[in-house]
């Protein structure tokens, strides 16, 4: 049974070039789950990006509670890649990702937060994301 949708979206780019996770500005929903019930998110992220300059890719994951939601890849999921280093700033694509996962309550209702995080690969790369929308379903 359906529970709650959220919606996030942004139409102003951000950029970053860290090698490590870092949150994309603004990509975040938080919901409720009850006492001792189990619910099961799914979120999907759909972006256009831009990953280029030195050679790598482009990685996303989604987070809730911290946790990387399944399947948890890690840095192994590219949502762009530099094209071994051959794009440019203007290579823009429309990429997305979507990811589920259960959670378990505890003896009171519990803040979960879905979380979306980037970073590049390689130091040198550079990762655009433009005109995104974040979409999360809680499910009982």
């Amino acid at each position: 049974m359906l529970v709650a949708v959220k919606a996030v979206r942004e139409t102003i780019a951000t950029s970053t070039n860290s090698i490590a996770w870092v949150n994309v500005p603004g990509a975040t929903a938080t919901f409720t789950v009850p006492a001792l019930r189990k619910d099961l998110f799914i979120a999907q992220f759909t972006a256009e990006s831009v990953c280029w300059g030195a050679g790598g890719y482009c990685p996303v994951r989604i987070l809730l509670n911290g946790v990387e939601m399944d399947p948890a890849s890690g840095t192994d999921f590219a949502f762009d890649s530099t094209d071994a280093g051959t794009a440019n700033s203007s290579s823009w694509e429309s990429h997305s990702v979507e990811r589920s996962r259960a959670y378990q309550g505890s003896f009171i209702p519990v803040t979960v937060t879905v979380q979306v995080q980037y970073m590049v690969t390689s130091a040198g790369a550079n990762f655009r994301l433009d005109d995104w929308h974040f979409t999360v379903q809680q499910l009982h």
